[in-house]
């Protein structure tokens, strides 16, 4: 998977119209729990998009733009 840094041109894999700079990384909980029992973690990237709003994008869905 790539590495993001705040900065970074990035867009959405599904929808190539959603293209824009990524403002913050954060993580949270995903929900799916590996063998074993521990829950694990995505990052999830916060993306000003060029229409200006606002858009979160799971990090194994984006694609870098550079």
């Amino acid at each position: 998977m790539a590495t993001f840094r705040q900065g970074d041109r990035v867009g959405h894999v599904f929808d190539i119209t959603s293209e824009g700079t990524v403002l913050e990384l954060r993580e949270r909980e995903s929900g799916l729990h590996l063998t074993g029992g521990s829950a694990s973690k995505e990052v999830v990237l916060l993306v000003r998009l060029d229409s200006g709003k606002l858009l979160e994008i799971v990090a194994h869905e984006a694609r870098r733009l550079d």
